[in-house]
């Protein structure tokens, strides 16, 4: 994932959480291991969802001491 600054320029966040729920509450939140790259770029490898269906997906990026956004999307597996 690239994350960018309002002017285009890399934004390095300090921290970076990301965490799948099933939709019928019975599986997670489970933690998703995000790596550092490089200055404004994140990784995640070797985590798989593990069962079909459908899915939140929550990601809480943290800019400063003070501000944190969290998106959340929703997926399914079939």
């Amino acid at each position: 994932m690239t994350l960018t600054a309002q002017d285009g320029s890399p934004l390095d966040a300090p921290e970076i959480h990301a965490s799948p729920i099933s939709r019928s509450g019975s599986i997670g939140p489970l933690p998703v291991p995000v790596e550092r790259v490089s200055a404004g770029h994140r990784s995640v490898s070797g985590f798989q969802v593990p069962v079909a269906g459908s899915w939140d997906l929550s990601l809480t990026v943290r800019t400063s001491e003070f501000d944190r956004t969290t998106v959340r999307e929703s997926f399914d597996i079939p």
